[in-house]
């Protein structure tokens, strides 16, 4: 958490305006309501239920989960679907921001002006030397916290609607010791339909969804101690941000902006679904969605996101001391807030499983159209491309557009509509291999599909 007046007074050094202007420059989306003035994922901290003073900020579940589609000049507003929000460019920048600001005296000047400004023309001195020193230490203060989560051995650059939070959160726990490459940068996924889950993460690797939870928090920057457990973490703001996204329904093809989808065209692509997509998509009974994981040997994505997991904290599997570590920060959340045993024993399941599951979950394929791009790690950017062979999917796209292709099922990619960040699927962690199903289809056959994937 970062303190409001500080984000709003620093001058960016890309824009060389105050840091929250233009905000879309990282995707995020303005909300016009919002009372601190802020876009749509970020808000200012809450205890019991009420704004806290001073103001405390940072990201909340919908900056990575709101999607805005556009199309000849409409826009489509998706909750619960993955945005295109450049979270590690955000701190980045604001890491920039802040260390030219501390090393800078006429940023400095500008920057206590806007965090304190100084009614009339003249002040005594003395206070104003302690204004700056204030203003500097604090400065100085937020530079180590964001430098530490900067300083993660980063080696693949997400770019837009992509993060490798789960690295983030290990290197932050257990230390450079331990320390790992951040090379495993994953698609923001979709949080409509996770009612139906009972397995989390895209390998399926714990049946807790407030640990989930937790550590996503710990990715992005809560702050924990592992010997005490304390941490900055606040279950009960997680606990309502989670009913709220179990609230997220499945989102239906826009039609009056899409357009319809061809009825001939979906008969026909619903005969090929069977065959091709619905032993992996289709749910379970009562509409439940099982624990359904395709090993990677069958399914040929990249492999970062498993191997990474898969890396020990020196003898003991990651699997195990990540566990062991939530449920001691859970534990002190929950003594911190008051939380009952009897409330805590409502929030997990009876027993909460951490495991490697060696392969990437299947999931249900209702909404898909409106979660590109595709594969694990965001790798293919439409699903026209999916449905091709890797040879010829894109080698290299632009993202960052919110220009929807209603005819691919995607967003344009070619730079034409707002894409500036080159995703190059030659890179560590950005394959775009495997997922072979429907790839032997004809091009009409598979235009089918798509139409019929727009109903679901």
């Amino acid at each position: 958490m970062l303190p409001l007046d500080v984000v709003r007074a620093v001058e960016s050094v890309r824009t060389f305006k105050p840091f929250l202007e233009d905000v879309q420059r990282f995707r995020l989306i303005p909300d016009p309501e919002d009372p601190d003035g802020l876009p749509v994922g970020m808000s200012a901290q809450l205890r019991e239920g009420k704004r806290a003073e001073p103001k405390m900020v940072f990201f909340n579940c919908a900056a990575c989960h709101t999607a805005e589609l556009t199309y000849r000049g409409k826009v489509v507003r998706v909750d619960g679907a993955p945005g295109q929000v450049d979270i590690a460019g955000f701190i980045v920048e604001l890491l920039q921001s802040i260390d030219s600001t501390v090393v800078d005296p006429q940023r400095l000047a500008t920057f206590v002006k806007r965090l304190r400004p100084l009614p009339g023309s003249a002040k005594d001195a003395k206070e104003e030397l302690q204004a700056v020193a204030t203003a500097t230490k604090l400065l100085q203060e937020k530079l180590i916290y964001l430098k530490r989560l900067r300083s993660l051995r980063p080696t693949t650059t997400a770019g837009f609607g992509r993060l490798d939070a789960f690295v983030a959160a290990r290197n932050l726990l257990f230390g450079d010791k331990y320390a790992i490459d951040v090379n495993s940068p994953v698609s923001l996924p979709p949080m409509f339909g996770l009612s139906r889950l009972g397995w989390f993460h895209y390998d399926n690797n714990t049946n807790s969804i407030l640990q989930r939870n937790i550590g996503e928090d710990l990715g992005v920057g809560a702050v924990a101690d592992l010997h005490s457990g304390e941490s900055t973490v606040e279950v009960r703001n997680l606990i309502r941000l989670e009913s709220l996204a179990a609230k997220l329904q499945t989102p239906r093809w826009p039609e009056e902006v899409f357009g319809k989808p061809d009825a001939a065209r979906v008969a026909r692509g619903a005969i090929h679904y069977q065959k091709e997509c619905a032993s992996c998509h289709d749910s379970g009974q009562e509409g439940k969605f099982p624990d359904r994981v395709v090993s990677l040997e069958d399914l040929g994505t990249d492999p970062n996101r498993l191997r990474n997991f898969a890396t020990p904290v020196g003898s003991e599997p990651f699997s195990q001391a990540l566990g062991a570590a939530l449920e001691k920060v859970e534990q002190k959340a929950f003594a911190r807030e008051h939380i009952t045993a009897e409330e805590a024993k409502s929030l997990e399941p009876p027993r909460v499983i951490w495991r490697t599951s060696k392969g990437y979950a299947a999931r249900p394929i209702d909404g898909a159209w409106a979660t590109a791009p595709y594969l694990h790690n965001g790798s293919v950017p439409t699903l026209l491309d999916l449905l091709r062979p890797p040879a010829e999917r894109p080698k290299t796209f632009l993202t960052g557009s919110r220009e929807f292709d209603p005819l691919k099922v995607g967003f344009v990619h070619d730079g034409a509509a707002g894409g500036t960040f080159l995703l190059d699927t030659t890179l560590d962690g950005n394959h775009n291999t495997g997922h072979l199903y429907g790839t032997t289809l004809t091009e009409p056959q598979r235009l089918d599909l798509l139409e019929y994937l727009k109903t679901r």
